[in-house]
């Protein structure tokens, strides 16, 4: 059975013999494929180290795990639920474009502080009127969390809500923007609580799902994570993802876009996955005007 094509533009994934992704129109390529877990009831190919197919809900827990892989650039641990979101979201990146194009500009925000709370925090906010909890299962687990009032709790909870935000964004986008918004809440807890590098790059995430946020948010999130640490690749290529799509219908942001992507294969070593997206997507910037 052919492996799913990957969009070298968008991340999104193709249907096997597709010849150009169904987001973006970008053709595929033959070397972009995916490594993950089949599933062995609708062939869909998951994330390394899922639980459940993210195309029929099919459990994988039988299923084999692929080889063991190099650790990724960042070294925090995360759960099932953490790791299908931060896969998950890369093929939702074609979807915010339109919303950044009729977004206005926003004012600066008062960064947050990265002080540890030392006053305990209001209860969580609750699931807005009219949205139904998630499955009985994840919502006991992100109750469970939540009421740890721990960093770590309110950063994996968080990632439940932006798993679901991001599987019913096409057939509910106003539901999808209030889980968005719950995560968004959840992450900020976390950071209330402890700064993290990671738990930034996830609300940066978060932020785009959520259509009322202005367009320069993510954008500011992800460089307070460079202006610390300027050497973490993640958050590097998400600025350049980042402005690659404004460079859509601004183009003077994609000088800054392909040098962000540039910086990443710099950061990164051969054979890194994020190496080769970096490499792929730099093959979409437009090339620089003349004179």
């Amino acid at each position: 059975m052919s492996t799913p094509p990957v969009c070298p533009s968008c991340g999104a994934i193709g249907r096997p013999g597709s010849e150009r992704c169904e987001l973006c129109g970008t053709a595929f390529t033959d070397s972009a494929e995916l490594d993950g877990i089949l599933c062995p009831s609708c062939s869909h190919v998951n994330p390394a180290g899922a639980a459940f197919c993210n195309q029929c809900g099919a459990t994988l827990a039988l299923v084999e795990p692929p080889p063991a892989e190099a650790p990724p650039v960042s070294e925090r641990a995360s759960s099932a639920p953490g790791r299908r979101a931060l896969a998950l979201i890369g093929t939702g990146l074609a979807v915010v474009v339109g919303l950044y194009a009729i977004t206005l500009w926003s004012e600066s925000r008062t960064p947050e502080s990265t002080v540890e709370a030392t006053a305990p925090l209001p209860e969580a906010t609750p699931i807005p009127d009219g949205t139904p909890p998630l499955p009985e299962a994840n919502q006991a687990q992100v109750d469970a969390l939540e009421g740890a009032n721990t960093a770590e709790g309110w950063y994996e909870a968080g990632r439940f809500y932006l798993t679901a935000a991001f599987e019913v964004r096409e057939i509910n986008p106003t539901q999808s923007a209030q889980w968005a918004r719950r995560a968004i809440a959840d992450f900020e807890r976390s950071l209330a609580l402890q700064e993290d590098a990671d738990v930034r790059l996830a609300l940066a995430e978060a932020l785009r799902f959520d259509p009322s946020t202005p367009p320069m948010r993510p954008i500011e999130e992800v460089q307070r994570i460079l202006d610390a640490e300027p050497d973490h690749a993640a958050a590097t290529f998400l600025l350049a993802d980042l402005r690659l799509m404004r460079a859509s219908f601004q183009p003077e942001w994609a000088d800054s876009a392909r040098v962000s992507f540039e910086r990443v294969i710099e950061l990164t070593q051969p054979g890194d996955s994020l190496r080769a997206r970096a490499q792929r997507a730099l093959a979409q910037v437009p090339a620089p005007s003349a004179g």
